[in-house]
C-alpha cells in the first residue's frame, strides 16, 4: 500500500469517526463512544459477563468493569446473578435498552446520511467489499443497518 492509499484510508476513517461522534453528541446521553459501545454490546448479546463485554469491545476486563460501574450508576445497566451462583452478569435496564435502541437508530441514520449523495451502485460496491472482507463480526454489526444499506444480500 502506498502513501496515497494510506492517506485516503486515514481520511475515510476520520470521516467515519466524525459521523459517529456527531451522532453520539446528538444523542445527548452524556456517554462516550466506548460507553455507548458497551450499551450496544449488551443490547445485541443480552446479559453478559464483564469478560465477555471486554472481549466484544476489545478492552481490558478492568476497563469494562469500570465502564459497567459508570453505566450502572447512570441507571443504564445492572449486575445480576447468573445461572451459576458465582457468575455475575451485566444486563441493561429498561432505560439502557431504550437508549441502545435509540443509539442504534441514530447511528444507522448518520451513516445513511453520510452516504446519501453516493449512487446506489457505489453504495452497493462499498457494501460488497465490506461484506467480503469483514469476516465474522464480533457482534451483529450489520443487523441494525437500514435496509437500503444492507442491500439485497
Amino acid at each position: 500500500m502506498d502513501d496515497d492509499d494510506r492517506r485516503v484510508l486515514g481520511a475515510a476513517a476520520a470521516r467515519v469517526i466524525d459521523v459517529i461522534t456527531a451522532a453520539a453528541a446528538e444523542l445527548d446521553a452524556g456517554l462516550s463512544p466506548p460507553q455507548l459501545r458497551v450499551v450496544v454490546v449488551l443490547h445485541e448479546q443480552g446479559p453478559s459477563s464483564v469478560s465477555a463485554v471486554a472481549a466484544a469491545t476489545r478492552s481490558a476486563v478492568s476497563t469494562a468493569s469500570r465502564t459497567a460501574d459508570r453505566l450502572s450508576g447512570l441507571g443504564l445497566l445492572e449486575r445480576v446473578q447468573g445461572d451459576d451462583r458465582r457468575e455475575v452478569l451485566l444486563r441493561l435496564t429498561r432505560r439502557g435498552s431504550a437508549l441502545a435502541r435509540e443509539w442504534v437508530e441514530r447511528r444507522s441514520d448518520a451513516v445513511v446520511a453520510a452516504l446519501e449523495h453516493w449512487s446506489p451502485q457505489r453504495r452497493a460496491a462499498l457494501l460488497a467489499v465490506l461484506r467480503d472482507d469483514a469476516g465474522p463480526a464480533p457482534s451483529s454489526a450489520g443487523a441494525d443497518a437500514p435496509e437500503d444499506l444492507r442491500g439485497s444480500g
